[in-house]
């Protein structure tokens, strides 16, 4: 499942009981059971499962049900243990469930730099960015090749080679603990 971070859903920092609402957020998101309620409703009155897939109960229509997929605006529930639905083709099942090859964790979802130790590298290379890269972006440079070579100039005198080390190292310890 994506981290948190990923989906757009946070608890407030003036929350009464953030471990509470911490506690329901998991449950939405990694108890099947709940994250089928918060997006299909109730299983008999606005789905029920036919041959492991989702579909609508007898004499309920797409109009007529109470809780259509989504009515609640749960967009950030975890789709992936989501059943087929019973209006999916075969085909685009068959071609759903092939994407899951292709598909890789995103290791650095919850990785974030500590720019604690290079303050004034990192904001002379912003500097730097803005004075050089900005017009090489707005293709307002003659010569392009020139222009890169002053960047790359301008970026090491900045604290480039400082950042990149520090970062090297951050990211290796991050992904020696992840």
């Amino acid at each position: 499942m994506d981290p948190y971070i990923n989906n757009g859903v946070a608890v407030a920092a003036n929350s009464k009981n953030p471990e509470r609402a911490m506690m329901a957020l998991d449950l939405i998101m990694e108890d099947p059971s709940y994250n089928m309620l918060v997006s299909f409703g109730i299983e008999g009155t606005n789905y029920v499962m036919k041959d492991d897939k989702v579909a609508l109960p007898e004499g309920v229509t797409a109009e007529t049900n109470t809780y259509p997929l989504d009515a609640a605006g749960f967009w950030f529930t975890n789709k992936s243990q989501y059943p087929s639905l019973a209006s999916w083709s075969e085909q685009y099942i068959a071609h759903k469930q092939s994407l899951k090859n292709y598909l890789i964790p995103a290791k650095f979802n919850s990785y974030s730099v500590d720019t604690s130790s290079m303050k004034s590298e990192v904001a002379n290379l912003n500097t730097v960015y803005t004075q050089y890269m900005m017009p090489i972006y707005g293709g307002n440079i003659q010569d392009v090749d020139q222009a890169f070579k002053k960047l790359e100039e301008n970026a090491k005198k900045a604290g480039l080679d400082k950042v990149l080390a520090e970062t090297s190292k951050q990211i290796k310890d991050f992904t020696a603990n992840h």
